[in-house]
């Protein structure tokens, strides 16, 4: 359980690694807090139900995947639904749903089986490969994490992380044959996104001789070490070939290759049968990086293929001691070879494939990124994902090696889910609340009345994060990064009316201005630029000038440079913290007009009423913990000070009943109050030693909302403060949360688990609901099934369904049933006698064969 790994944090661009916490770029940094629960869910409290979205079956937080040995079906290991997603590989479709334990992460093939590894349950499953049923289960020790099978498909062995065991399963009697002891294990790669709380994790390698007589481990400081099967003894170390995370086995079975990590790194060829090592190269100051996968290799042995600095490959010839640099466009994440060894694959934005032979890349292809992927062993195919910005698979061909050719991209679940709630927004009626969805690039809509999800809409990108409303609460925009465009929702027929240009490069957030005239888009790629749309007739862009250079945090998932407006709507003010200024932007000229020096990184603000004293800015300056006070507007302002404030300071509020602001500090977990009258901040509030305060809300009657996330769920739940009093909170919250214009509603995003909390103050007080985001396209009733079961279209997405069909698959992949959608309401279909009772997998396809639903559906007559 060495806890020696390589962290990657992954922003929303496709920059993979970082300097600095607040990057203009959106790169990020290495923490310093250790590493993410490796289950957000975790969390997840039992006081409230959690109502999954109809029967769906989704598949989130993919963790591996690999080809069955003969190259016909992909298995996705999806580890917080704790599913196995299964594709026919011809037709990418979605043959089956597997349901395992807690937390898989890894799995392996034999000719006749899958093994499982489920983190969470400390288990280990035996699948079929014939009819997907689990034919053995056994308990493991302390987190199962790794999955290695022989060549013959006799033995498994499943290396568990806590405490550093491996378990030799007999495959032919399905039993466990040994433990093995101080068997080394550690995290070896670790990775987070920052704008939600998905990660994903990779561990240390090892391989089982193709006689079945050892097992090559050389995780270990001491060395790579060979333990006997038999005895579970190390019979042989070789010292000079250890501490290495990443190996792999030549295709010829006779060579293992070791690969250490970082500066000086060695790579080490060893020889099988004698158990010496035949060859070394020293990579010098050529780092070498980590991989989600094991390092390429070929057929004997001679060359492996590494991901290294600077955006780099490197071909590593053991025969000759040499290596060749190959400029890949970047470092891969994920590298591979082909079925036959001839190529070695490299994976993410830039892709390549590579002649072992000659180290020339021969093919290659960009524009989508991968963390993860695999190989078909029989056959020149690829699949791929990228789980921590979108959870899909994607299908790649390279049948000619000169052609690298992206072929398709398919959810693990559904095509319209919700995943990775990351803003929610009342419309200023308080009738409705938009939930943004940033992995799925969805909206839904819900009612803050009845608590019902009304719509759910594709805007067909990731990577969206804010919306906001015009005055009129009709219409909704959001920004969307991917394109460079700002979508434009009518909240009234539910569907976007324009997508219109938002005047320059990554956009990910719109401002409307108080009037509802205008929208503001700010875009945060280079250089950054003010896109004006006009929103008076249909929406379009007005025009677009460059601002100051704005910036992000990647504290609490992401803040962001804040735009705010004045009392009286004439200017609008903008955070930047990379020039360290505050820029005002006249609304009526709707130009840039005025700039205000102020330091310390200057992130998020907001604005008082007109007082006695006048009107008063409030700005965070977070790296130098101070909150900066503003007095006045337009071109006749100043900085009047800058105040000490706990230390990594967040988010600031506006109280207009006591003219104060409020201070989120995540440093000393204390808000603190500013006060206007007397320029000072008053006595910090401490909510104990668990909770994190990580954002603020007060109403206009000055009612104050405070978000708490704790740091240890075990003992404190994460929590809502409204006045003094504190809720809990089922989930996992992130910090943009709002709350109602009339102060009676509150709705906090739950991005770990896809769900909008609410709490609405009614006769008997403060009461809480838990709302799903996503919906199927039909709901499938009842379930369980009798005799009959039937299929309602969701009118909340089309009413268009006639010419539809669904067949229902038993648990040897066979159809069983199968019929024809003719109704555009409610049909009925009685089953054949002869169907025997169980669970069945169902699909619904259009008219096209397109897959546009599945779930499960249970007979019992």
């Amino acid at each position: 359980m060495r806890r020696i790994f390589t962290l990657t944090l992954l922003c929303f661009t496709s920059l993979m690694y970082a300097q600095n916490p607040t990057n203009q770029n959106g790169d990020i940094e290495n923490p310093s807090n250790g590493i993410l629960d490796l289950n957000p869910q975790s969390s997840l409290l039992t006081d409230l139900d959690a109502y999954p979205a109809g029967d769906e079956i989704e598949g989130d937080y993919i963790t591996d995947m690999a080809f069955t040995p003969d190259g016909s079906e992909v298995w996705v290991v999806n580890r917080t639904t704790n599913n196995i997603t299964v594709f026919d590989q011809e037709t990418r479709e979605i043959t089956q749903n597997i349901i395992v334990s807690s937390s898989p992460v890894a799995l392996e093939f034999t000719d006749q089986y899958a093994v499982v590894a489920c983190l969470g349950s400390d288990s280990i499953h035996v699948i079929s490969l014939d009819d997907y049923s689990v034919v053995a289960s056994f308990l493991g020790d302390t987190q199962p994490a790794k999955v290695r099978t022989s060549r013959d498909g006799s033995l498994a062995v499943v290396a568990c992380d806590i405490n550093d065991v491996a378990i030799v399963i007999n495959l032919n009697n399905l039993t466990i044959e040994r433990t093995i002891q101080n068997f080394t294990l550690y995290l070896s790669k670790f990775s987070f996104i920052t704008s939600n709380p998905r990660s994903s994790f990779y561990w240390s390698g090892f391989e089982i001789t193709p006689d079945n007589q050892y097992i090559v481990n050389a995780a270990a400081e001491d060395g790579l070490e060979f333990f006997e099967i038999a005895t579970g003894n190390v019979v042989a170390t070789i010292p000079e070939a250890g501490d290495a995370g990443m190996m792999a086995m030549s295709g010829d079975g006779n060579y293992v290759v070791t690969v250490q990590t970082g500066s000086n790194a060695k790579i080490s060829r060893v020889d099988l049968a004698t158990q010496t090592m035949t060859s070394q190269v020293d990579m010098g100051n050529n780092s070498v990086y980590s991989a989600y996968s094991r390092p390429g290799i070929n057929m004997d042995g001679s060359k492996v293929y590494i991901p290294v600095q600077d955006g780099n490959t490197a071909l590593v010839n053991l025969g000759d001691q040499t290596v060749k640099t190959i400029a890949t466009g970047n470092t891969p994440d994920w590298v591979g070879q082909s079925y036959d060894y001839q190529y070695a694959i490299a994976g993410d934005y830039y892709s390549a494939v590579v002649d072992f032979e000659t180290g020339n890349i021969v093919s290659s292809t960009s524009g989508i990124s991968i963390q993860n992927g695999a190989v078909s062993p029989a056959g020149n195919h690829i699949v791929a994902s990228d789980p921590l910005r979108d959870e899909v698979v994607l299908f790649y061909e390279f049948e000619n090696p000169s052609r690298l050719n992206f072929v398709e991209r398919r959810p693990t679940g559904s095509d319209l889910e919700a995943d990775a709630t990351y803003s929610v927004k009342f419309t200023p009626d308080g009738e409705k609340v938009l939930a943004i969805n940033s992995i799925s690039g969805t909206v839904s809509i819900l009612n803050a009345t009845t608590f019902e999800l009304e719509k759910l809409i594709d805007l067909n990108t990731s990577e969206i994060y804010h919306t906001d409303i015009t005055p009129d609460s009709k219409y909704a925009l959001i920004a969307k990064r991917n394109t460079n465009t700002v979508a434009v929702i009518d909240l009234e027929s539910q569907t976007v009316v324009a997508e219109v240009s938002s005047g320059g490069v990554k956009p990910d957030q719109v401002y409307i201005t108080p009037d509802g005239q205008h929208a503001l888009a700010i875009n945060a790629g280079s250089a950054d630029a003010c896109g004006v749309i006009n929103l008076t007739g249909f929406p379009s862009l007005q025009k677009q000038f460059a601002i100051s250079n704005t910036g992000i945090s990647w504290t609490n998932y992401g803040i962001r440079s804040s735009v705010i407006f004045d009392p009286q709507g004439e200017y609008a003010y903008l955070a930047a913290p990379f020039d360290e200024e505050v820029q005002v932007i006249d609304l009526q000229t709707l130009s840039p007009y005025y700039k205000i020096p102020i330091g310390g990184f200057p992130l998020q603000m907001d604005i008082s009423n007109e007082t006695e004293f006048g009107v008063f800015t409030a700005v965070i300056q977070k790296n130098d913990n101070t909150l900066g006070i503003i007095g006045g507007t337009g071109n006749n302002v100043s900085l009047i000070g800058s105040y000490p404030c706990g230390s990594n300071p967040t988010r600031v509020a506006y109280n207009p009943a006591k003219e104060q602001f409020g201070v989120t500090c995540s440093g000393e977990k204390t808000l603190e109050i500013f006060d206007i009258n007397s320029l000072a901040f008053l006595s910090p509030i401490s909510f104990g030693n668990d909770l994190t305060p990580i954002a603020v809300h007060y109403s206009q009657s000055g009612n104050e909302y405070v978000l708490l996330r704790s740091d240890d769920t075990d003992r404190t739940p994460h929590q809502l403060v409204i006045n003094g009093t504190a809720y809990n909170i089922p989930a996992l919250p992130i910090h943009h949360f709002d709350v109602s214009g009339d102060g009676t509603k509150v709705a906090i995003a739950l991005p770990a688990t896809d769900q909008v909390v609410l709490f609405v103050n009614g006769p008997s007080g403060w009461q809480e609901v838990l709302v799903n985001l996503d919906q199927q396209l039909f709901d499938v009733f009842p379930n369980p099934a009798g005799d009959y079961f039937a299929v309602k279209p969701n009118e909340n997405h089309t009413t268009q369904h006639k010419n539809y069909s669904i067949a229902l698959i038993d648990a040897a992949g066979k159809m069983s049933f199968s019929g024809n959608i003719t109704e555009a309401n409610i049909q009925q279909f009685d089953l054949p006698s002869a169907l025997q009772n169980g669970n069945y997998f169902y699909k619904i396809s259009n008219p096209e064969g397109k897959q546009v639903a599945s779930g499960q559906l249970a007979i019992q007559r």
